[in-house]
């Protein structure tokens, strides 16, 4: 699937993500603080199961890509006290298709 994510226009400190699932866009809204970082989320949505990892030193050469299980791509980033402990209600809302974030 195909993701976006960027800072919120309506919310200092938090993320607002979309990806399309089954043909549908989902947004979400992400407050990072903590406990909870952006990481966290990605780790524990199930619709995200790789990453394009960029590899090696960027400066001077062409930038190379590979493919990564989120796991494994995320593993220096999800905070490891919450890295077994599923999602929780005030850390991400839900938002409904046509809302901006």
């Amino acid at each position: 699937g195909t993701f976006l994510i960027r800072f919120s226009d309506t919310q200092e400190e938090s993320f607002a993500v979309a990806y399309r699932h089954e043909g549908a866009t989902k947004h979400y809204r992400i407050k990072a603080d903590e406990k909870r970082t952006l990481p966290d989320f990605l780790k524990d949505t199930v619709w995200f199961r790789k990453f394009l990892k960029l590899e090696g030193d960027v400066e001077g050469a062409a930038p190379s890509f590979s493919l990564k299980d989120k796991n494994e791509a995320l593993a220096a980033f999800v905070n490891p006290s919450k890295a077994d402990q599923k999602e929780d209600d005030e850390f991400y809302t839900e938002l409904p298709e046509d809302t901006e974030n």
